[in-house]
């Protein structure tokens, strides 16, 4: 691992002197500085569960369309460590099979995922061991407008009839990795709910924030936190994509991990 981990750091830092080298290789200098990132990453990620009991040894495919290491490793984090007791997850996928192994190893974890695809759903409930309180609501995906309050209007994705899953509930952790992104406001179901479906200690993870889509619907929500006099702290974990952590106040040293 050490010597791994050195590897990395030496691949990193020849990657800050080409950018410091030339304008013209940034582009490709911060990629392959992502890169390095995401295999340090994964490093950490699969030293981190191995001294987790709850966690079961199992193949996961990260990167590309799938979460990367960066959030797999936060979000082992926060159910090892923060042990919510109820979860909601937009987008079924790579973070399901981590989360799914905390649930089923802790019977008072209520668990709602939405997700659009349900042959998806249907593959992959055979790979994966789920119990009756993890729950997968079929939600079609569709385009609608979305109101400004200065009145403008942009065209977003949204879970059809989203409501329907979070009414009455309040949940301690939210894993955003769906649906489909957005150009201006993307994945915007769970702001309108804000704070209502939160329980006083909460974590709220995002994927894909080096998008401007889902950088502003996090100012949407932090906006609507901020409305509620709600005290939260924000971080940010550098991959080969970004996300985005926002915790209550209890729980800030999780937006620096």
């Amino acid at each position: 691992m050490a010597r791994s981990i050195e590897k990395i750091k030496d691949f990193m830092y020849k990657a800050n002197i080409l950018v410091s080298k030339s304008k013209e290789h940034h582009d490709k200098s911060d990629e392959i500085l992502r890169i390095a990132k995401e295999l340090l990453w994964r490093d950490i990620f699969v030293d981190t569960v191995k001294g987790y009991e709850w966690y079961r040894d199992k193949s996961i495919s990260l990167g590309r369309w799938a979460i990367g290491y960066n959030y797999a490793y936060v979000l082992a984090r926060v159910l090892d460590e923060f042990k919510p007791t109820s979860v909601l997850e937009c987008g079924l996928g790579q973070s399901s099979k981590i989360i799914t192994d905390y649930v089923a190893a802790n019977d008072d974890v209520i668990y709602d995922i939405v997700e659009q695809d349900q042959n998806w759903s249907d593959f992959f409930k055979r790979n994966c061991y789920f119990k009756e309180k993890i729950r997968i609501h079929i939600r079609n995906i569709i385009e609608t407008d979305f109101l400004l309050e200065e009145a403008a209007i942009t065209k977003t994705y949204v879970y059809e009839d989203f409501e329907s899953v979070i009414v009455g509930k309040k949940y301690a952790l939210i894993s955003i990795d769906g649906p489909w992104g957005s150009k201006l406001y993307s994945r915007i179901d769970v702001v309108k709910h804000i704070p209502e479906i939160l329980q006083e200690d909460f974590v709220i993870i995002v994927d894909d924030f080096e998008r401007i889509g889902e950088q502003n619907m996090v100012e949407l929500l932090k906006k609507k936190l901020d409305n509620n006099n709600i005290t939260y702290f924000e971080g940010k974990y550098v991959g080969e994509k970004d996300i985005c952590v926002i915790v209550s106040e209890k729980w800030r040293f999780l937006v620096s991990m």
